[in-house]
C-alpha cells in the first residue's frame, strides 16, 4: 500500500495516463452491449409455471406481431370496407425503401400464424397428417370413396371461381378444389380460443362494431429504430381514416412504447443526476477541476461494469439501466469522503503526500468496508432466479466495486497533479451546509434527539400495516400506454367472459406423451357442459402419426374433375395431399419434430421431458377449481394454472427470493462489520439507523398508498449500503476525535453530501413518467432521508451520550 502511496504521490501523471487507457477499453467495450425490455424477465426463470407461461407466449408469435384494434359505429359492411383500404396502405409501407409489413390481415384463418392463409394451406395439403385425426381419415375415406360427394364439391369449386371480384377464391380453389381445406380450417377456428367473432371469415366482433388486424412487421422487434418509425408511420396512415377510430398493441407494440418511455426517463434520469452532482459539488467544495474529475472515474466505473457485462450476458434489461444512477449516486460517497478528508488536511496545513495518505489510509479504509457492505447488499440479487434482480445485482456490484477501484486510484492522483498549479493554501474554505450547527444541537441535547427519534419511529409504525405487495405483473407496465389501453379495448369487444386455463403435465417420451394427451382430452370430456366452452389439445389437432388412407381410388377423383373439363395432374398440390397419406413414411423417427411453429403452442422439450398443454375455457371460478380437483386426482403432477394463476404464483414466489436475498445480505454485512469494528456493540450501532430507517420507510410507504414490487423492493439494497455507510463513516471518525461536534463538523458534512447526491442521483427517477420508477425514486429519497436523520441524530447522541470508549 506504501508503494501505491509513494507512486501516486511521485509519479501521478503515470497513474493518469494508466487511467486514460482503462477509460478507452471501457468506452470500447460498452458499444458490445443489446438492451432489452421483455417484462418477464423479472420473474423467476427455474419455476414449472415460468417455464409453461413463457412458452405459451413465445409458442404463439404474439410478442413478434402488431394487432390493430379498428372501431366504428358505421355498420358491418362499411366497417369491413374500410378495413380492407386500411390493409392495402398498411402493406404498401415503406420504412427507408424496406417493406414496413410482411402481411397484414383480417381473416381468423391467418390469425393463428405468421404465415398467411394461402401458404399454410399449400403447407397443409402437401403434409395433413399434423392436421387430421383418426376420426377425421375416416371421414375423409368417406368422402374420397363417393363419387356423389366428390361431384358435389367439384361443382361448388366452379361456382367460387365464378364469383365476381374474388382473386382470393380463385387462388384457394386453384389448390383445393375438392374442399379439402374444411378439415384444417376447422382446427384453425378452434386455436383462436376464447375470441368471440362473428360469423363470417373476418376478426369482427359479434356486435359488428370492432374488427382486429393482425399485421406481422417486416423486421422484428429488436430492430428499435425501425420499431419506432414503424409506429410512427402507421398512426399518420390511420389519420387518413377519421371516421375510424384505430390503436395497436400486441407484444411488438408494447415493447417499443415501453422502450421509448423507459429510454426517456433514464436518459433523463442520469443527466439531472450528473447536473444535479455537479452543481452540488462546485456549491460545496468550489472547485471545478476536481468535480470533473470525480465525474469521470465514476463514469469509467459504470462502463467498466457494463462493458464486463456485454462481454459475459451481452444484454441488459432497460429496468436494470436505470440503476446505474444508483452507481452514480452511490459511487460519488466513495469520492466524496476521500476528497473531503484531503481537503481537510490541506486545509489544516498538511503536505500532500500526507494529506494523501490520511485520506486513502484513514478514511479510505472506512469507504473500503462501506463499499463492501453495499456491494454485499447488491450482490445477492445475483443468486435470484429473475434475470433482471441478476442484472441489478451485477451492475450495481461491479458498477460500484470499478468506482471504488477507480476512485482509490485515479482522484489521488489526480489532486497530488493539480498540486502547484492550480492549489493554494489560501484558498476558501468549503461550505458547512449548516451541519455544524446540528452537530452542536446532538452535543447539548443527546437525550432530546432521542426522543425526537423516537416520536418519529412511533408515528411510522401504523403505516406499516397499510401496505402490501403487488401480486400483478401487469401493474408494472406503464401507465396510459396506448397499446395496454387497446389491448383492454380487444378484451372488452371480443372476450367471451371465460377463464382460459392451461392443463400441463410431463411425460419422458413421445409415446407417453400421446397417450397422456389423449387421457386427459377423455377427462375433459366428461366435464359437465355448463363448467367449459371447449378445449384444444394436440391430440384434438392430430391423431400424432403418418396416416395412410386404405384403398384409395385415384381414378374416381380424376373422373370427378374430367367431368367438368379438369384433371387431377392440373392440380399438383390435391396430388401432394393425396401422395402424402398414399404412403407411409416408416423412417420418420419422431412426429413432434415435423409439426408446424403453430403446433408448437400445445408442446416443448426440457432437459429430456416433454411438457404437454392442453388449452381449456372454463366458465367460472367454481369450475377452475372443479378442473384443478380433477386433474389431481388423475395425476398430481398436472398443472392447472390461469395466466393470473401463474403470474400470482410467481410473484410470490420472486417476493420469496427477494426475502431470502435480504436475509442474506444482512447477514453478509454483520460478518464485514464484525471484521472492521472487532465489536458487538459497535456493529449493531452501526446497523441501528439502516434497521429504523427501513422501519419508518416502510410506515411512510403504508401512508403514501405505495405498494411494495419486485422493482422497488430493490430500494431496502440502496438503504443497506446508504445507512451502514453513514453509520460506519461516523463510528469510525468518532473513534478517531472523540468528539461528536467535531465528528459531525467534518464526517457529518461528507454524510449530508453523500444524502444529497443520492437524492439528486437515484432520486431523480422520481419525476420520471414510468410510475414504477418514479416510485422508486420517491422511495429511494424517503429512504435516504431517513437514513441521514437516524445516522447524524440518533446514533450521533448515542456516542455522545456513551462517550469514547475505543
Amino acid at each position: 500500500m506504501e508503494a501505491l502511496l509513494r507512486l501516486i504521490t511521485e509519479r501521478p501523471g503515470r497513474v493518469l495516463a494508466s487511467f486514460g487507457a482503462v477509460m478507452v477499453v471501457a468506452t470500447l467495450l460498452t458499444g458490445l452491449l443489446h438492451f432489452e425490455q421483455n417484462i418477464l424477465a423479472l420473474l423467476p426463470q427455474d419455476n414449472r409455471a415460468f417455464k409453461l407461461l413463457s412458452h405459451t407466449v413465445t409458442a404463439s408469435n404474439g410478442q413478434d406481431k402488431l394487432y390493430i384494434l379498428v372501431s366504428a359505429d358505421t355498420g358491418k359492411e362499411a366497417l369491413i370496407s374500410q378495413s380492407k383500404k386500411l390493409i392495402a396502405e398498411l402493406s404498401a409501407l415503406k420504412i427507408d425503401g424496406k417493406p414496413g409489413f410482411r402481411s397484414v390481415t383480417m381473416l381468423k384463418a391467418e390469425a393463428v400464424s405468421s404465415a398467411d392463409f394461402l401458404e399454410l394451406l399449400s403447407t397443409y395439403l402437401k403434409n395433413p397428417s399434423p392436421f387430421l385425426t383418426e376420426h377425421d381419415l375416416a371421414e375423409l375415406s368417406r368422402f374420397l370413396a363417393s363419387p356423389q360427394l366428390l361431384d358435389q364439391e367439384v361443382r361448388r369449386s366452379l361456382a367460387l371461381l365464378a364469383t365476381p371480384g374474388a382473386p382470393m377464391l380463385t387462388k384457394i380453389v386453384s389448390l383445393d378444389p375438392l374442399n379439402l381445406r374444411r378439415f384444417f380450417i376447422d382446427k384453425l377456428h378452434a386455436m383462436q380460443g376464447a375470441m368471440d367473432f362473428a360469423d363470417g371469415p373476418e376478426m369482427l366482433s359479434s356486435d359488428h362494431k370492432a374488427l382486429i388486424l393482425i399485421a406481422q412487421p417486416g423486421m422484428p422487434g429488436t430492430d428499435k429504430a425501425f420499431a419506432h418509425e414503424l409506429m410512427a408511420s402507421s398512426h399518420a396512415v390511420f389519420t387518413g381514416y377519421p371516421e375510424l377510430k384505430v390503436g395497436l398493441t400486441g407484444g411488438y407494440a408494447i415493447a417499443a412504447q415501453e422502450e421509448a418511455l423507459m429510454r426517456g426517463d433514464i436518459l433523463n434520469c442520469l443527466l439531472g443526476s450528473v447536473l444535479g452532482i455537479g452543481l452540488l459539488f462546485l456549491f460545496a467544495y468550489r472547485r471545478l477541476t476536481v468535480l470533473l474529475f470525480i465525474i469521470i472515474p465514476l463514469a469509467v466505473g459504470l462502463q467498466l461494469a457494463l462493458g464486463f457485462m456485454a462481454i459475459t450476458i451481452g444484454q441488459v434489461h432497460m429496468i436494470a439501466v436505470a440503476f446505474a444512477a444508483v452507481v452514480l449516486g452511490l459511487g460519488v460517497d466513495f469520492a466524496i469522503h476521500i476528497y473531503d478528508r484531503y481537503t481537510s488536511e490541506r486545509l489544516a496545513g498538511q503536505p500532500p503526500a500526507e494529506a494523501t495518505r490520511r485520506a486513502v489510509m484513514r478514511t479510505g479504509s472506512a469507504v473500503l468496508v462501506g463499499g463492501l457492505t453495499t456491494l454485499s447488499a447488491f450482490g445477492v440479487l445475483i443468486t435470484t432466479a429473475s434475470p433482471v434482480l441478476q442484472q441489478i445485482g451485477w451492475l450495481v456490484s461491479l458498477g460500484l466495486f470499478f468506482c471504488l477501484i477507480t476512485i482509490l486510484w485515479a482522484l489521488p492522483a489526480w489532486l497530488n497533479w493539480l498540486e502547484g498549479r492550480t492549489w493554494t493554501h489560501n484558498t476558501k474554505p468549503f461550505s458547512l451546509l449548516g451541519i455544524n450547527h446540528i452537530g452542536a444541537f446532538v452535543k447539548k441535547r443527546p437525550r432530546l434527539c432521542l426522543v425526537l427519534s423516537l416520536v418519529v419511529l412511533l408515528a411510522s409504525l401504523p403505516g406499516i400495516q397499510r401496505i402490501h405487495f403487488e401480486r400483478k405483473l401487469e401493474a408494472l407496465h406503464p401507465e396510459g400506454l396506448e397499446a395496454v389501453q387497446v389491448r383492454q379495448d380487444i378484451h372488452d369487444h371480443f372476450s367471451k367472459g371465460i377463464m382460459p386455463l392451461l392443463v400441463s403435465w410431463q411425460s419422458p417420451s413421445e409415446e407417453a406423451f400421446w397417450q397422456e394427451s389423449r387421457r386427459i382430452d377423455k377427462l375433459l370430456s366428461s366435464l359437465p357442459s355448463e363448467d367449459h366452452n371447449g378445449w384444444i389439445s394436440l391430440t384434438t389437432l392430430s391423431a400424432g402419426r403418418q396416416l395412410e388412407l386404405a384403398h384409395l381410388d385415384r381414378a374416381l377423383i380424376d373422373r370427378a374433375l374430367t367431368t367438368y373439363g379438369l384433371s387431377l395432374d392440373s392440380f399438383p398440390t390435391l396430388v401432394a395431399f393425396l401422395s402424402a397419406l398414399d404412403h407411409h413414411d416408416q423412417t420418420q423417427p419422431s412426429f413432434l419434430s415435423h409439426l408446424l411453429p403453430l403446433h408448437q403452442r400445445f408442446f416443448f422439450e426440457d432437459q429430456g421431458t416433454i411438457t404437454g398443454v392442453t388449452w381449456i375455457n372454463v366458465l367460472s371460478e367454481e369450475a377452475a377449481v372443479r378442473l384443478e380437483q380433477k386433474m389431481a386426482a388423475h395425476d398430481p403432477t398436472i398443472l392447472v394454472v390461469s395466466l393470473d394463476r401463474a403470474l400470482g404464483s410467481l410473484m410470490d414466489s420472486a417476493k420469496s427470493g427477494l426475502l431470502k436475498t435480504v436475509i442474506l445480505a444482512t447477514l453478509l454485512v454483520v460478518v464485514i462489520l464484525l471484521i472492521f469494528f472487532r465489536s458487538i456493540k459497535k456493529t449493531l450501532l452501526a446497523m441501528m439507523p439502516t434497521a429504523l430507517a427501513l422501519i419508518t420507510t416502510a410506515g411512510i410507504m403504508g401512508y403514501l398508498g405505495i405498494t411494495i414490487n419486485l422493482i422497488n423492493f430493490i430500494i431496502i439494497p440502496i438503504l443497506i449500503g446508504i445507512g451502514l455507510d453513514d453509520g460506519i463513516h461516523l463510528i469510525d471518525r468518532f473513534r478517531e476525535t472523540g468528539d461528536i461536534g467535531q465528528t459531525l463538523t467534518t464526517t457529518g458534512r461528507s454524510i449530508l453530501l453523500t444524502t444529497l447526491t443520492t437524492c439528486l442521483g437515484f432520486g431523480s427517477l422520481a419525476l420520471a413518467k414510468y410510475h414504477v420508477l418514479s416510485s422508486m425514486g420517491m422511495l429511494t429519497i424517503i429512504g435516504v432521508s431517513t437514513c441521514f436523520i437516524y445516522s447524524v441524530i440518533t446514533l450521533s447522541a448515542l456516542l455522545q451520550l456513551r462517550g469514547n470508549r475505543g
